[in-house]
């Protein structure tokens, strides 16, 4: 370990200096201006930090390109900022990981759209690559430059046709026929997934048991053909026709008297079921989290309110998940006895009473960690949280930005390294706190206070200087 360096109004125990220079490269509060000497840094891990980065300007991009570190150019092409300057120099990388993460649209920060676009001499270039898992990667952008979508859709790999045919979402109708007559049968339904076929395939369609499924809840239904379907012995074509939006009203009805269950329960989420039939059916299907009234989400608001006190908990749920609900709907459903339904009002509104929070909190999987944040959060709960045993719930309090600033300190000296990784990051924790642990043992806190946003630009300019 070296000595304390005395720097202005920071002392540094400087025995992890990649730890520290990882977490002030990742640091979003921190301008790239300021990082820029991270450039220089002798390690490789400091380098991926910072292509992460979406303030990087095309000369750092460019640098970072031509590292001899794949895990780097890896970051770099994942980013889009990264990509938009650096692709000609990642399109061609020798490692596949690199050519296939500039391939990818996947985004972690909120501040660059989830699709955003790759110039399209990159694309022709992902598209033609020679390693299969880079083109069906492009295959899952869900606007393709045309030439570049068409590239994809005559694909020699039948994945690469599956995908594309399943995420191009304005595929010419040239392009999709070839998809509805491939003669691999998963690019056929993958094209039945999002496109409507020629109304003289559609007989062929539901025909070939590959695709009689996929077609069934998809194409325009004329009678003759709607009752074959309700009256197929195979479940899977019953389930996907009680789907179609098309289906006549007496079939919808027949059908919820179906033998099998998950034909009941697609049929007693529909809109146009009678709701004497509906509540038959409820009373048949067992109940489960993911059935929701989705017809109900982006209904006018007058027709959801409608459904505030629906005797269908499915419906309620569809209530909850919607948007700009007012306050009265929202009190009303924040007390509804189902689960779900508090669970997604609270996933959904920034306004929701503070009491629904014990209700549902302990009962949730990974939504803890969103709405362990939510402003609505009460204090003592979190303060609850936070002295727990368990290891979520204290996890879970520590990153949240609400919690009280004792607290968050007391999490700071907790004997379990991963509660102080948490809570070193959080904007809740005073700056005294986060520069001791910037001396914690453990490298993972080190890197976490080092990111926090709350670390003036002073303060990282003398651990950049002490490094």
């Amino acid at each position: 370990m070296r000595p304390v360096r005395e720097r202005g109004t920071l002392s540094v125990v400087a025995f992890d200096l990649t730890a520290v220079r990882r977490g002030l490269a990742e640091n979003p509060a921190l301008p790239f201006d300021l990082l820029r000497p991270l450039l220089d840094a002798p390690d490789r891990v400091t380098w991926a930090a910072l292509a992460g980065r979406s303030d990087l300007t095309r000369a750092a991009v460019r640098r970072l390109a031509t590292t001899d570190s794949p895990a780097v150019r890896i970051a770099l092409a994942r980013n889009p900022v990264g990509a938009a300057h650096g692709w000609d120099l990642l399109v061609d990388d020798a490692d596949v990981d690199v050519r296939t993460a500039l391939a990818d649209n996947h985004w972690r920060h909120g501040d660059i759209p989830r699709d955003f676009p790759l110039p399209e001499p990159a694309q022709v270039r992902l598209a033609d690559d020679p390693a299969g898992r880079v083109r069906r990667m492009m295959a899952f952008r869900r606007d393709p430059a045309p030439a570049v979508g068409r590239r994809l859709a005559a694909d020699p790999s039948a994945d690469v046709r599956c995908e594309v045919a399943r995420h191009w979402r304005r595929a010419p109708a040239d392009v999709a026929r070839t998809w509805f007559t491939d003669p691999d049968p998963g690019v056929r339904r993958a094209a039945l997934f999002r496109h409507l076929p020629p109304a003289e395939l559609v007989a062929g369609l539901l025909a070939d048991p590959e695709t009689r499924a996929e077609a069934a809840g998809r194409v325009r239904l004329v009678p003759d053909t709607a009752e074959d379907l309700a009256s197929d012995p195979d479940p899977e074509v019953r389930w996907a026709v009680a789907r179609n939006p098309t289906l006549p009203a007496p079939l919808v009805v027949r059908l919820a008297d179906d033998p099998d269950p998950e034909v009941r329960a697609e049929i007693m989420l529909r809109r146009d079921l009678p709701d004497d039939v509906r509540a038959r059916v409820a009373a048949s299907v067992e109940p489960q989290d993911y059935h929701v009234a989705g017809w109900l989400v982006d209904a006018a608001l007058d027709v959801r309110l409608a459904h505030v006190d629906s005797p269908f908990a499915f419906c309620r749920r569809a209530v909850a998940s919607s948007k700009c609900l007012p306050a009265p709907a929202i009190a009303r459903l924040a007390t509804d006895e189902d689960f779900s339904v508090r669970l997604l009002l609270a996933e959904n509104h920034p306004e929701v009473p503070g009491a629904v929070f014990a209700t549902v909190l302990p009962r949730t999987g990974h939504a803890a960690w969103l709405l362990g944040s939510h402003p609505s959060i009460p204090t003592d709960l979190l303060v609850a949280m936070a002295g727990s045993d368990d290891e979520r719930d204290r996890n879970v309090a520590a990153i949240s930005p609400h919690l009280p600033a004792p607290n968050a300190v007391d999490l700071a000296e907790h004997r379990v390294a991963t509660t102080r990784r948490c809570v070193a990051a959080n904007v809740a924790l005073p700056l005294s706190a986060i520069l001791r642990l910037l001396h914690d043992p453990d490298s993972g806190v080190v890197t976490a206070a080092a990111s926090n946003p709350r670390l003036p630009p002073t303060a990282a300019r003398d651990l950049l200087a002490a490094g």
